[in-house]
């Protein structure tokens, strides 16, 4: 029962950390979303943007790693003099 209550304990201290944290990391997005918003840009609109950025390059990757996959290695032939 003891050690139960140690590791009750224990538990409850992470717990109050993770949720300090938390409110910590929340509060620093609501004040950059601020800031944000006070130079004129949109957050969504920005998301939008770097989604649309990240999936290009994966597409681009793609693509050239197929292209890449798809090119024969062709042993070169000796030149005739």
């Amino acid at each position: 029962m003891f050690y139960a209550n140690i590791y009750f304990s224990l538990l409850l201290q992470e717990l109050v950390k993770e949720k300090i944290r938390t409110q910590q990391l929340s509060n620093e997005l609501e004040k950059l979303s601020t800031e944000l918003d006070k130079i004129g840009l949109d957050k969504e609109k920005l998301l939008q943007e770097e989604l649309s950025s990240d999936e290009r390059s994966v597409h681009q990757q793609s693509y050239r790693t197929a292209h890449q996959d798809s090119l024969v290695q062709y042993p070169s032939a000796p030149l005739l003099h």
